[in-house]
């Protein structure tokens, strides 16, 4: 009967080594106030690599090694913008392998409202005189990016899954970017139907301060003061904004410092649009979506160079439609972070920017 046993045990040994049996955490990251579920979220290891980003119900699945968690639990950090970081402990004896987080909403200390409030064009028209300075150039440096980004049609059907590490760098005249460390790369041939209409490479355009809508066309919004907060351990003008117009309106508030004019947080909503003008295709015409929502959030951190992009957001809702006819539903979000490490690996090959998802 011992030979029996010892026989067994070392069969399962041979076919199941320890260093293969896997456990899969599930994580939900809910608000700790309103308890509704956080989408976009980040978990990183202690070593600040990134294992995932939360679904648009707060979840997202990680994969341990078994024997890992038993000797050595792992240590992960939960982190989204506008929410306190939380450091989790990973055990094999975790109940039912899930795990609740709540996230607290960062509080911002509020100081008295002046009796008079100060000029808001005087201070938007600063923050953008002060772009070339508070924003130095990406020529010649290479800013290291953790990306995902999801794209569904009707609603669960993957077109792209796309998580991995981005190189960024600029030649004075293009953003030049490149791929690696890919960890999952779906990226189905539909896609390649979309990658004129609405593209991955679409969220660079957030990385640049300049390039958002409220920056660009600041002539034709209303901008309101909401108040002067503390952010990134200095005082900020917390001021909103809404642009209406005959197509679409964009509604949405940024932290400006008071110190050097420096535009550290950015968050607007676009929608609705009924026949946005997503392409003009020689083979297909004027091709047509019904834009719902088009939602970015952003932060930009200082350094010794000036300050540069921190981390962002992109959740966008739209239509396919030809003519009247509606094709398919959509939703695309993307995250992306800085990564702080400068030991980028050699030999990328770097191609313009927006062309790095445009081939198969």
């Amino acid at each position: 009967m011992k030979k029996i046993i010892r026989f067994i045990i070392l069969c399962t040994l041979f076919l199941f080594p320890a260093h293969i049996i896997a456990q899969t955490i599930d994580f939900l990251i809910v608000d700790s106030l309103t308890n509704e579920p956080i989408e976009n979220v980040y978990i990183n290891n202690h070593e600040k690599e990134f294992l995932s980003v939360s679904d648009k119900s707060g979840v997202c699945k990680i994969v341990f090694p078994s024997s890992t968690l038993t000797t050595q639990p792992k240590v992960v950090n939960v982190s989204h913008i506008g929410y306190t970081a939380k450091i989790i402990k990973i055990t094999s004896s975790i109940s039912n392998n899930f795990v609740k987080v709540l996230l607290s909403p960062t509080t911002y200390e509020l100081h008295e409202v002046a009796v008079i409030p100060p000029n808001i064009e005087n201070i938007i028209e600063k923050a953008i005189e002060n772009i070339p300075k508070n924003y130095p150039s990406m020529q010649g440096d290479t800013l290291a990016l953790d990306v995902n980004f999801i794209f569904l049609d009707n609603p669960n059907s993957k077109i792209a899954d796309y998580n991995g590490k981005i190189a960024l760098t600029s030649n004075g005249k293009h953003l030049l970017a490149s791929k690696y460390a890919t960890e999952s790369n779906l990226i189905s041939d539909s896609f390649y139907d979309y990658d004129n209409e609405i593209s991955p490479s679409g969220f660079y355009s957030i990385i640049l301060i300049q390039s958002h809508a409220p920056i660009r066309l600041s002539k034709k919004i209303d901008f309101h003061y909401d108040g002067i907060i503390t952010n990134q351990g200095q005082d900020a003008y917390k001021i909103s904004f809404i642009r209406k117009s005959k197509y679409n309106n964009t509604i949405g508030y940024m932290l400006i410092n008071k110190s050097d004019y420096a535009i550290t947080y950015i968050t607007y909503e676009i929608g609705e649009i009924e026949k946005w003008i997503a392409a003009i295709l020689k083979s297909k015409g004027i091709v047509y979506t019904n834009l719902e929502k088009y939602k970015v959030s952003v932060s930009y951190i200082k350094d010794i160079k000036g300050y540069k992009f921190s981390e962002g957001t992109i959740n966008m809702l739209f239509n396919r439609t030809k003519k009247e006819k509606v094709l398919s539903n959509n939703t695309y979000n993307v995250s992306v972070k800085a990564n702080k490490t400068s030991h980028l690996p050699k030999g990328l090959i770097y191609i313009k920017a927006n062309e790095l998802f445009k081939t198969k």
